[in-house]
């Protein structure tokens, strides 16, 4: 298990093993508080977020007394 560090700055420092594992690039996540949890979420281009949802079912059933 590897360690991430949080130096006095405050910046959080991600293992070069660890980050080249997942694939990431500097600059390329942020860091997002969640509850009383740290996440880490990856921030990609529009360009190439283009197919991620390919397939998906975007019906959406409404009430009869709706429109």
């Amino acid at each position: 298990m590897t360690v991430v560090t949080v130096s006095p700055k405050f910046p959080v420092v991600t293992p070069r093993k660890s980050a080249k594992r997942r694939g990431w690039s500097p600059a390329e996540s942020q860091v997002r508080q969640y509850q009383n949890r740290i996440a880490f979420i990856l921030v990609q281009s529009m360009r190439k977020m283009r197919s991620f949802f390919e397939g998906i079912d975007t019906t959406i059933t409404r009430d009869t007394d709706r429109m």
